[in-house]
């Protein structure tokens, strides 16, 4: 993972340091796809609320990772 985020528990504190929105899933999805696909699945399991996992995962679906 690249930028402000180095671990993927601190991509997922940053999308819930906030309301979810539609705009804020896309840009952790952004910074997501720097990272493999292995750190998303970590970023998704740092995620408590099973709702919001859902909604990562589902506007994940579209995204390609670098790694």
């Amino acid at each position: 993972m690249q930028g402000p985020f180095r671990t993927p528990a601190l991509l997922a504190a940053a999308l819930l340091s906030k309301p979810v929105t539609a705009a804020r899933i896309r840009k952790l999805l952004r910074h997501a796809m720097k990272g493999s696909e292995a750190d998303f699945r970590q970023t998704l399991a740092a995620i408590p609320d099973t709702h919001t996992r859902a909604e990562v995962e589902a506007a994940a679906h579209a995204v390609r990772f670098a790694g």
